[in-house]
């Protein structure tokens, strides 16, 4: 319509010259602010801005608008032949619409094309030197195709560009050059952005690699359109994208492009819906947000989201449109507001998520050991980034804070926050392995698992564990692959042992459950891992086949401990009662600990070595109970 009104104008002008009479002035129609939806300026074109800009981001943009300069690296004498490939095409047409009639045939046009490029030579001097260079050239040209698909970023595909230009420019060697671009494999969607800026690249210099390249692509984006069949998705969707990347340089014109949707939102079904899905993902924001092309992008979006809404879609094709949508027209939302920091929290920011790596621990270490841990706003900063786990007090406020979240989450028991469940159950093993908390704290935790809200009566299932409930087996296989493996001598071998003995009840309770039958089987992962994490921590023990069998183990040690602590209780005299007198009590603990530690010693050897290598043994090192009181005295998760 605008260009059917612009002829209509010059035609008015050019009769209001012949008869000499002056033409009348048209309205203009104001458009208002429903009728365009975005405002655009030929700044906004080369200047980034994050709202209108045509591209994600301002490296994006330098990669699709700057350009290498050929003509101002590769000398003029090079690209010589460009020219005259173009003076051979027009003798050719001029014998072709000779009088004549007779068509020369290639190897006229060859000697032509020859003659025009070099010089006359004897051809018996130069026939074997010519054979020679010939060769080589070949090979080297193919060695620069074979290297093609390791140009994977912009200076690699830039020098690939120059080289061709030096040492590759031929009309045969550029033909070649095409099909390879355009025969690229089918899944290799990351190498389109550098094929389509090598074709830009070259197009100044050599326009026909580009426009011979576009070519190819409509002839192959019509012939798969066409042929309707459901086969070969990935060959389509590699063939818009190119389509696309094209687009964005300049190369494929965004008339041709909106014709290709077109033609894929008339049969708006399978694979049409991707290919115009990964056509607009490609270049949609660009033609959405460039003004001669905004307009028809709007209208072929509202078509796509009305077909969406009107047909009866597959749900992963409801995902693609919406997601194609929207990276087109994404929705407003505010700007994030950077949040002001003072530069010392800066600093042990980028100490912990930039600098911080295998590497750099003992640097970064020096470095946090020489911040002001006596300003409380610096401390408490560090407390919260998790930075300072080295410094006494600040490890108490991390632990304390590491098992509080761990026993609230088995309170809620909200199924969002299973991700957050899982790193921090294994943070809190590798606290352990770097001899941070002690083993009782992770004894604890894993009995907290197991016990804390949990029924073994099938008629009254708990809230806070039911039935269907399987995240706590993964918590504990989690707590046992971190550091359960240190568990293997003295006194916390015993305790695993025990643990496990346990666990194994647990776990075929909630096998046995009525809730798992033919129709809804107990998860086969689920068994898998609790596998796995059992043979880690003892690879030859022989576990539980049952519920009865492991409910008899669990009843038998049971037993044993009531034998043991039998003599530990205090003795209860009725006759004192009655007096009115309180019989004197033992202290039970202490004497329960001392009788372990000493079945401790005579079970552990002191020439054993250290199973947890250059961290140490956490059960044999003295000072770790007495540097951390809070933390170990605290009982977290245990009922």
């Amino acid at each position: 319509m605008k260009a059917a009104y612009n002829k209509l104008l010059s035609n008015v002008q050019t009769l209001s010259d012949l008869v000499d009479e002056e033409m009348c002035e048209l309205p203009e129609h104001k458009f208002g602010g429903d009728d365009l939806d975005l405002e655009f300026n030929a700044a906004q074109q080369f200047e980034y801005d994050g709202e209108t800009s045509l591209y994600e981001d301002e490296e994006m943009q330098q990669f699709y608008e700057k350009l290498l300069d050929l003509r101002a690296i590769v000398p003029q004498i090079l690209l010589k032949d460009k020219e005259e490939d173009l003076k051979i095409e027009d003798v050719e047409q001029e014998l072709l619409e000779g009088g004549d009639g007779a068509e020369p045939s290639s190897n006229e046009a060859d000697n032509e094309a020859e003659e025009l490029m070099l010089d006359e030579a004897d051809p018996a001097d130069t026939n074997a030197a010519e054979d020679t260079m010939a060769t080589t050239s070949q090979l080297l040209y193919d060695k620069f195709l074979s290297d093609l698909p390791t140009c994977v970023n912009r200076e690699l595909i830039d020098r690939a560009a120059q080289d061709f230009c030096m040492s590759h420019n031929t009309k045969s060697n550029r033909k070649r050059l095409v099909k390879v671009l355009f025969n690229v494999a089918r899944t290799r969607y990351d190498l389109l952005p550098f094929y389509a800026r090598l074709a830009a690249t070259l197009y100044p210099c050599m326009p026909d690699v580009s426009t011979e390249l576009c070519n190819y692509l409509t002839l192959d984006f019509r012939h798969l359109v066409r042929k309707k069949d459901q086969i070969k998705i990935e060959t389509k969707i590699k063939t818009v994208r190119f389509i696309g990347e094209l687009v964005k340089f300049g190369m494929y014109t965004k008339t041709d492009v909106l014709k290709c949707l077109k033609m894929l939102m008339f049969d708006f079904t399978h694979h049409n819906i991707d290919m115009a899905c990964a056509l607009l993902e490609t270049c949609g924001r660009y033609l959405y947000r460039s003004p001669d092309s905004h307009h028809r992008t709007r209208i072929y979006l509202e078509v796509m989201m009305r077909k969406k809404t009107a047909l009866s879609l597959d749900i992963r094709y409801n995902t693609l449109i919406e997601n194609a949508f929207y990276y087109c027209n994404p929705p407003s939302s505010q700007n994030l507001v950077r949040e002001n920091r003072p530069p010392k929290h800066e600093y042990i920011r980028r100490l912990l998520y930039k600098d911080l790596n295998k590497l750099s621990t003992e640097k970064i270490l020096r470095q946090m050991r020489k911040l002001d841990w006596k300003d409380p706003d610096l401390k408490d900063f560090a407390t919260n980034s998790l930075t300072a786990i080295w410094n006494e007090d600040v490890v108490v406020q991390v632990v304390d804070g590491v098992l509080e979240f761990i026993r609230t989450d088995m309170e809620i028991n909200f199924p969002k926050y299973n991700q957050r469940r899982v790193c921090m159950v294994k943070y809190l093993g590798e606290l352990y392995n770097f001899r941070l908390v002690d083993s009782a704290v992770i004894f604890k935790t894993l009995y907290s698992f197991i016990t804390f809200g949990v029924s073994y009566d099938n008629d009254m299932p708990s809230l806070l564990d039911p039935p269907p409930h399987l995240f706590r087996l993964r918590l504990t296989c989690v707590l046992l692959d971190t550091c359960g493996q240190y568990f293997d001598r003295g006194s916390t071998k015993r305790k695993l042992d025990y643990f496990l003995i346990y666990f194994q009840k647990y776990l075929w309770f909630k096998k046995a459950s009525p809730y798992w039958d033919m129709d809804c089987p107990f998860p086969m992962s689920i068994d898998m891992m609790v596998r796995d994490s059992l043979e880690l921590v003892r690879p030859k023990e022989v576990f539980s086949q049952s519920y009865l069998e492991a409910n008899q183990k669990a009843e038998k040690l049971n037993d044993e401990f009531k034998e043991k602590l039998s003599g530990l209780l205090p003795f209860h005299d009725p006759e004192c009662e009655d007096e009115g007198e309180l019989a004197p009590i033992k202290e039970v603990d202490e004497e329960l600990s001392t009788s372990q530690n000493k079945t401790s010693e005579e079970e552990t050897s002191p020439s054993q070595p250290d199973t947890r290598s250059h961290l140490g043994s956490q059960s044999q090192d003295p000072t770790t109970s007495s540097l951390f009181p809070s933390a170990m005295g605290r009982s977290h998760g245990v009922p």
